[in-house]
């Protein structure tokens, strides 16, 4: 098999018969126009004359990058057969759909899938949303973690269902924060627990060799330009995967190797020194600064939103977000917000008295769409000062909400949510959310130093 790199998690998989493009992103900035590609995509029309399959891992803007699936040629669109996970919702192939796509195909759960004389697809769905993807072909097997978070479970369940992998692609930098106050404490943290997970997925995989990818970007608002000075740089990472023995090549856009090649590299990585020096240049790149919004018309997003919340969860349920104080630079004033009953109004709160701190434009984002919270933490444009629980239980409804897992009655009741959910904890959701919880509470240890 054959990988080559054309932008942050964006990679072409000859196997064969197949032709497998990963998470296309060519243009456009993500996350509420807070991430930015680093380095030039390697994307030409031409380059799609011979794939046949388009795997989209989840719905984040950096995976199901909306500009770039819109902009394709419409007889490709037309051609290419789209894979994604089996879910509860077809709102993934509905949106292609619409944008002119016409073949799907949805992937099970741990099973492997012939896609093509002599090549196998495994698809291994991580917590909610995140998915991984095996490609087995000629003896060999391509593992694309993307930025899932697997535990040493995980990989022994994927190794069993796989049989071997050679190469694992995997993220290795930071993907955005949780708006701890405490930067210098918890953001060291956060980017040494992504090294090892690294680390670690490699050892547990038994992998050949990792090729890091899927942090290939830059935080470019100018309230989040911060985060860049604590990922983790590609010198780090190749210095930390050599110290423990482990064997880790980069690929540059544009190029492309065997596996037999990434395995077999020996001496310099010369892709690793090119991104290196992107890196060191980070600061002179571009940056943004939102014009402010008036509270008035976030006003009338925060009434939407409630009306949207009390439809799909119990009342009972939403009561527990207690109000929240929020200061706003960009204002110079505070407001505070009844999610529950759906009101934000100006208020004479100072900025250390604030339970959250951010612009009025991310503040506004986050309450238009139910992925607006999971945005907000993801750019990391905000800081939680104060009742960082209420605020995570916020995030949580809405992730819930984003992924169609509605708690009303009417429903949850609803038979093909019930088998999904059924399923996904059969194969060991409630213990990948269990790490989840470990990695936040690891944050706030350091927080609270």
């Amino acid at each position: 098999m054959d990988i080559s790199l054309i932008s942050h998690a964006s990679v072409v998989i000859d196997a064969g018969g197949a032709r497998i493009w990963t998470d296309p992103w060519t243009s456009s900035r993500a996350f509420n126009n807070s991430w930015s590609l680093l380095g030039q995509p390697a994307y030409s029309p031409a380059m799609l004359d011979d794939i046949g399959y388009l795997w989209i891992s989840h719905e984040h803007p950096d995976h199901f990058n909306v500009p770039t699936l819109k902009g394709l040629p419409e007889d490709f669109k037309r051609r290419v057969v789209v894979l994604f996970q089996q879910h509860n919702s077809d709102k993934v192939f509905a949106a292609l759909r619409a944008f002119g796509f016409v073949h799907f195909k949805s992937l099970p759960n741990g099973r492997m899938v012939s896609l093509a004389p002599g090549t196998e697809l495994m698809c291994y769905q991580a917590s909610f949303g995140d998915s991984c993807l095996a490609v087995r072909h000629g003896g060999e097997v391509v593992f694309n973690v993307n930025d899932a978070e697997l535990s040493a479970t995980d990989c022994r369940r994927i190794l069993r269902r796989v049989g071997k992998v050679d190469v694992v692609l995997n993220q290795f930098s930071l993907a955005g924060y949780n708006g701890y106050p405490h930067r210098d404490r918890v953001l060291p943290v956060l980017a040494d627990e992504k090294l090892a997970r690294l680390l670690n997925n490699h050892r547990e995989l038994g992998a050949r060799v990792t090729v890091p990818f899927a942090s290939f970007v830059y935080f470019s608002s100018n309230d989040n330009r911060y985060l860049n000075a604590y990922g983790n740089s590609p010198a780090r990472v190749g210095a930390y995967m050599g110290e423990h023995g482990a064997r880790v090549r980069f690929l540059f856009p544009g190029e492309g190797a065997t596996v037999a090649e990434l395995a077999a590299q020996d001496g310099p990585d010369e892709a690793l020194a090119r991104w290196q020096a992107l890196y060191e240049q980070v600061d002179r790149l571009a940056y943004s600064i939102d014009p402010p919004v008036a509270l008035p018309d976030i006003a009338r997003r925060v009434d939407k939103f409630s009306a949207s919340m009390r439809e799909f969860f119990p009342s009972i349920l939403i009561r527990r977000i207690k109000p929240i104080s929020f200061f706003l630079p960009d204002l110079g004033h505070g407001a505070r917000c009844d999610v529950a009953g759906g009101m934000l109004e100006q208020a004479a709160i100072v900025r250390c008295d604030a339970d959250i701190v951010l612009n009025s434009q991310p503040l506004e984002a986050a309450f238009s769409y139910p992925s607006g919270f999971e945005t907000l933490a993801v750019s990391g444009r905000f800081e939680v000062q104060h009742h960082m629980k209420n605020w995570q239980l916020l995030k949580s409804l809405t992730i819930l909400w984003n992924n169609q897992i509605y708690l009303r009655p009417r429903y949850l009741l609803d038979p093909r949510l019930l088998r999904y959910l059924a399923a996904r904890i059969r194969a060991g959701l409630l213990r990948q959310m269990l790490g989840k919880a470990r990695l936040r509470a690891a944050a706030l240890r350091a927080d609270s130093r």
